[in-house]
């Protein structure tokens, strides 16, 4: 990209053709070739060097931006599902503990040292955390896809 940018221009070769013959000094013409080259002027060519040294630099740095930028979300998505990963490990083992506080509070309230209340509100806590537990894996779902 750089190296074109410092170069001379492409030179141009003309032709034409004529349909009726020219007279000249030098004789009758049916032809005429012709060529040329454009020169710029002293120290242009260095200057659009150095221009398409510094485009290609900042497509470099948008390239880096980019590919940054793309490492982040990937990180991003793999810590939210390790997150969930985890969440729902720990909301497993809350809904087993709840559980085995549920049956203790079962056999308290059959052998009458302890309030239904007991019982009705470890029934409420293991809902709460089932219920919670379908959405962390909802989201786990959702973050897999």
């Amino acid at each position: 990209m750089v190296a074109p940018a410092r170069t001379l221009p492409d030179p141009r070769f003309n032709y034409g053709y004529f349909i009726q013959e020219v007279e000249t000094r030098v004789g009758p013409q049916e032809h005429r070739l012709g060529l040329s080259q454009m020169f710029p002027w002293f120290g242009k060519l260095r200057l659009r060097g150095e221009a398409a040294l510094e485009r290609a630099n900042a497509a470099q740095q948008q390239y880096e931006a980019a590919k940054l930028k793309l490492f982040d979300e990937v990180k991003q998505a793999y810590y939210e599902l390790y997150y969930l990963g985890r969440a729902i490990s720990v909301t497993e083992g809350n809904v087993g503990l709840v559980q085995q506080f549920e049956q203790v509070a079962e056999a308290k309230y059959r052998v009458g040292t302890a309030q239904n209340a007991d019982v009705i509100k470890a029934q409420v806590e293991v809902d709460k955390l089932r219920d919670r537990l379908r959405t962390l894996q909802d989201l786990e779902e959702q973050s897999v896809a």
